[in-house]
């Protein structure tokens, strides 16, 4: 559903001749809290917090206010739409002036369902990835029996992770957290305007997250850190010089454009995978066409390298031997620690094809503790197109004096090649298979004491 969308300083609507009746709706918070399992679905739960005021000068009646979520940036979706539903009959919503009112809720998102999509028929674009990865502004009506629609004074970006220590990032989380976000910056010389990319990264983001990006992590780093560089080369005050650099820098700014667009592209899952080996292959040219030429400009201007350039050139030098290594073909670790272990019990831990045993005893320290460590491949299996898209390194526990396996859901099971899946267990849950004999003995002599008292 396509929207048009015009964000208004504050909501506004005229009450007669009697004076004005001013609301306005401020979004304060919108931030991941935890994920849950549905029958149609698995979905992401976000806090939303926002206030609506009544700033004019008469009282202000109306229903509960429907508010739509939508993300501020084309294509306009509504997200979600929720109604305040107290118990009982619908009752009016009312507030005199200089009144304030808070609301906290929570709403769902579908978090990369793609087979809900193609048995329910709803849209693509409602998904949490395109919900985490946009600015948010909030609607509602703001009158009883109005039809109008009023849009909230101000827009935030999610926060799509939280801090709790039990957090563990979706299948979205990664792919937003991917450096397919880059702003266009710009300088002006001699009379021209120079547009270059700059590439952020997000250093609030949880260790639990940035371990799960494995390479993606690496060239994030790699791209912020080569287009400071191109900024500051930019930003020098000789504009004379600025102009002429600029042209060796195109190739630089174009290669890092277009991997960004590829991210972009990963994000909406209709990627071209052997696009990205192709731009990486290209590297190493482009690098050299850059660095070369901007070097023989600052000796031309300044007589020298100038500190900006030379750090230009050893950031491309160590992308370029970062590129030859291949990352994104490297293992993916799998470590953790699984709890309340029976004495003697074989515990086997699987991942992607491959097993390994353990035993409490095996670390020398008998606490019914395991500590499992060990590489998975980051080879394409099941339906994985290629090196560069997130892995499923769904876990399956088993225990040899237990009946019930675990297994991690998929939707929190992802990680990139060359990262790190941290997951830990407790098996007090399970049921052991000696507490079932126990319990089928306990059975058995019940049903013989009834058997010997009716008999």
């Amino acid at each position: 559903m396509t929207l048009p969308i015009t964000p208004s300083i504050e909501i506004t609507s005229r009450e007669n001749e009697r004076g004005e009746v001013e609301l306005t709706l401020t979004l304060e918070k919108i931030e991941y809290n935890r994920y849950v399992k549905e029958k149609d679905g698995v979905y992401a739960v976000y806090n939303l917090m926002y206030t609506i005021e009544n700033s004019g000068e008469q009282f202000f009646i109306a229903f509960e206010p429907p508010i739509h979520v939508v993300n501020y940036d084309y294509p306009y979706q509504v997200f979600y739409r929720w109604y305040e539903k107290p118990p009982g009959p619908r009752r009016f919503f009312l507030m005199y002036p200089g009144w304030k009112r808070a609301f906290n809720h929570e709403i769902k998102i579908l978090s990369n369902e793609e087979e809900y999509y193609s048995t329910h028929g709803h849209d693509f674009w409602f998904d949490e990835r395109f919900f985490a990865r946009s600015k948010i502004m909030l609607g509602a009506y703001p009158k009883a029996f109005d039809s109008g629609y009023k849009w909230c004074s101000n827009s935030i970006v999610v926060k799509y992770w939280n801090n709790n220590s039990c957090y563990e990032p979706t299948l979205a989380h990664l792919l937003v957290s991917t450096p397919w976000s880059y702003r266009l910056r710009n300088v002006t010389a001699d009379g021209k305007c120079i547009e270059y990319p700059f590439v952020v990264k997000n250093d609030d983001l949880p260790e639990i997250l940035t371990q799960r990006l494995g390479w993606v992590e690496d060239i994030t780093a790699y791209l912020s850190r080569l287009t400071e560089d191109i900024h500051f080369i930019l930003n020098n005050e000789n504009k004379c010089f600025v102009d002429d650099v600029n042209n060796s820098l195109y190739p630089m700014t174009q290669w890092v454009i277009k991997v960004c667009n590829w991210f972009n592209s990963l994000v909406k899952d209709s990627q071209n995978i052997s696009l990205i080996e192709k731009l990486f292959n290209e590297y190493e040219n482009i690098a050299d066409v850059s660095v070369s030429g901007t070097t023989n400009i600052s000796m031309l201007y300044f007589g020298k390298i100038i500190p900006e350039i030379q750090e230009l050139s050893n950031d491309t030098d160590e992308l370029n031997k970062w590129i030859k290594n291949k990352s994104w073909e490297q293992p993916i670790t799998v470590k953790g620690v699984i709890k309340n272990v029976r004495r003697g019990e074989n515990i086997s831990i699987s991942c992607r094809g491959k097993t390994v045993v353990l035993r409490d005893e095996d670390d020398g320290c008998r606490d019914h503790t395991i500590h499992y460590e060990f590489t998975v491949s980051s080879e394409s299996v099941n339906k994985e197109g290629s090196y560069f898209e997130p892995h499923n390194c769904t876990l399956i526990i088993k225990g040899d004096r237990h009946i019930k396996n675990i297994v991690t859901n998929d939707i929190i099971s992802y990680c990139f090649s060359n990262g790190i899946y941290i997951k830990n267990f407790s098996m007090t849950k399970w049921k052991s298979k000696d507490m079932q004999k126990i319990s089928t003995v306990n059975e058995n002599s019940l049903l013989q004491f009834i058997i010997k008292t009716i008999f």
